[in-house]
């Protein structure tokens, strides 16, 4: 992959810094991140689910369009979608005024489940593997942030 080619597309400057933190996502400049997938439906179901999202009032991720307009960029190795990084943190649920994040927590998965509820997509919806989801972003996620040991209760190894 040529990501400052990919980049170019976006308008974004060649001397950008650039560095992988998943199998197919970059950090840019610390402002943007570039995501890759060879299935364009997967970025065009996601930015339209941003979109709706976005007018229930949840705060969501901005997608930044190509130069020629376009959510997402096709090249010969797949398709790339740059949006902003989210700014704030990562919050620890264990750490903490436990009662406070689950509050927290409660409230925003509350205000998730009550916009979504009120959206009606007429399109198929994408059928993700939790699996799958588990065993190559979840898993490796938990392990690189040390979380692991709270979570190893041997379900994985059943479920395969």
């Amino acid at each position: 992959m040529n990501c400052k080619g990919i980049l170019a597309e976006f308008n974004i400057e060649p001397t950008a810094q650039v560095s992988q933190i998943y199998k197919r996502a970059w950090d840019i400049n610390n402002s943007y991140i570039l995501k890759k997938s060879e299935n364009p439906s997967e970025f065009e179901k996601s930015i339209m689910l941003s979109e709706l999202l976005s007018f229930s009032g949840l705060p969501v991720i901005e997608y930044i369009n190509t130069k020629d307009g376009k959510p997402y960029f096709v090249s010969g190795d797949g398709c790339y979608c740059l949006m902003k990084k989210i700014t704030g943190k990562h919050l620890d649920p264990f750490s903490g005024d436990c009662r406070n994040n689950g509050a927290m927590l409660g409230k925003s998965v509350a205000a998730l489940h009550q916009a979504l509820s009120a959206i009606t997509i007429e399109q198929g919806i994408y059928e993700s593997s939790f699996i799958n989801e588990l065993e190559t972003w979840i898993m490796p996620e938990l392990i690189k942030t040390q979380l692991i040991g709270s979570f190893d209760d041997g379900v994985l190894p059943v479920c395969r």
